[in-house]
């Protein structure tokens, strides 16, 4: 019954996965498959090879790049519902992971939270040690940032462990680790290199446009961003959602109190300290998506909330099913969204595709990229006067000159513009711009 649940889950996953990225990371996951190359972000440092070699895995039997990186998103999903069921007398239960929206959609999406979520839920419903060295050491793999949570999940099963048991998992998560990052080395070029274009990385993060602590330092501003994000990600942007949430969470905290006490402890404190780093370190303002792993949790001690709730009583068996399954309808209902319509910046694309004209160029930022990944010719730019130095550069001016509503400094702009072209999609969750409008720009105002 265990994996049955998790093979529905994997199915219904897979049946709403993207058929296009959304924003730039995605981008990089998706060309990843065919090409890994840090340093042009395919994907970003610090690399993602579990995650990677997932996908080129289901690029065997999948249609295109896209569909086999949001298939390793779904498998995470997937990993996730089992692991919960696996520790349940009622398993369907288990499906209330995907009861929020950011959880489903990001297990529709060419991203690696899934994936790596999914392989720390199996390290904590794993019995053995070895087992949890393992799937911790394919956790680190599979999304590196999620090492405080791997860190933490180890601390909390250890906690009860000897010490030769202890080294027992720790002994056969050595040589997982080992295997992946020689693939990622080998694919890099070398450690060097690696440590090179991590560095870049991490000084872009921490320096720059992270959205971390460092570069985001009014908190209270940054917590007020943070606590928005998480009530759309959890579906409360609406009262139907907020009443769902509330259930959700009185079921959690019942869950938590049937944890024995010093598990409880170790959980909490566990869960406090990751809390804390990933808050210092990680843009939990611009995207709920960090903060994943913790509502994963949250959601797992709902799970055994309602699961001790329904126990020997048929009406609460009814009522929860029927609020879990308005619950997922919800969350299937906006799933279904993305995957009938594309990202914004595919449309624009589209539109700039089929007026023929094969030289056209698009000038923007973050939606470039996007715009570039549908085969349009594309070049960065901040400001309007790069966008013109650019030009002059040029041997020749192209045909036609677009630029995305990203590029400042239009409104005293030499030249004139056409009339804008703007597509949008429903963007709450995933963090994605809404709409992307285009400019055509003709430079020497004819």
């Amino acid at each position: 019954m265990r994996a049955v649940v998790g093979a529905i889950a994997f199915v219904l996953l897979a049946c709403l996965a993207s058929r296009a990225p959304a924003d730039w990371d995605a981008v990089g996951f998706v060309e990843s498959v065919t090409r890994f190359d840090l340093a042009r972000f395919a994907p970003h440092p610090p690399g993602y090879p579990v995650f990677v070699l997932v996908a080129r895995a289901f690029a065997l039997v999948a249609p295109d790049a896209v569909r086999a990186a949001s298939w390793a998103s779904s498998l995470g999903g997937a990993l996730l519902v089992g692991s919960i069921a696996w520790t349940l007398r009622h398993r369907w239960l288990a499906l209330v992971a995907l009861a929020l929206p950011v959880t489903m959609l990001l297990a529709c999406a060419p991203r690696s939270d899934t994936l790596g979520v999914g392989l720390l839920a199996a390290a904590c419903a794993a019995s053995r040690p070895w087992a949890v060295g393992v799937w911790l050491a394919l956790a680190v793999g599979a999304r590196p940032s999620n090492l405080v949570w791997v860190l933490a999940v180890f601390a909390v099963r250890a906690a009860t462990w000897t010490w030769r048991a202890r080294a027992v998992s720790l002994a056969s998560a050595a040589p997982v680790c080992a295997v992946w990052s020689a693939w990622l080395l080998a694919q890099t070029g070398g450690l060097a290199r690696y440590v090179a274009l991590t560095r870049t990385q991490a000084d872009g993060h921490f320096r720059a446009w992270g959205g971390s602590a460092w570069t985001e330092p009014d908190e209270r501003a940054r917590a007020l961003l943070a606590l928005r994000r998480v009530m759309v990600g959890v579906g409360a942007d609406t009262w139907p959602g907020v009443l769902l949430l509330a259930a959700l969470v009185l079921a959690a905290w019942r869950g938590a109190w049937s944890l024995e006490r010093s598990h409880r402890r170790a959980v909490v404190g566990a869960a406090l300290v990751s809390l804390a780093i990933t808050w210092i370190t990680q843009n939990v303002s611009g995207d709920v998506r960090h903060l994943l792993p913790a509502l994963c949790g949250v959601t797992w001690l709902a799970a055994r909330g309602m699961d001790a709730f329904v126990a020997r009583d048929r009406g609460r068996r009814a009522v929860v099913a029927l609020v879990l399954a308005v619950a997922l309808l919800r969350c299937g209902a906006r799933a279904w969204t993305q995957h009938a319509v594309m990202p914004a910046a595919v449309q624009v694309a589209d539109v700039v595709r089929a007026r023929g004209d094969r030289e056209a160029v698009v000038f923007g930022a973050r939606a470039s990229r996007v715009i570039a990944w549908r085969g349009v010719r594309t070049m960065l730019a901040a400001h309007l006067g790069e966008v013109v130095v650019t030009l002059s550069r040029l041997d020749r001016l192209p045909r036609a000159v677009y630029v995305t509503d990203e590029v400042l400094g239009r409104a005293h702009a030499p030249g004139r513009f056409g009339p804008p072209i703007t597509r949008c999609r429903d963007a709450r969750v995933d963090g994605e711009r809404a709409c992307v409008t285009l400019f055509p720009y003709d430079v020497l105002g004819r």
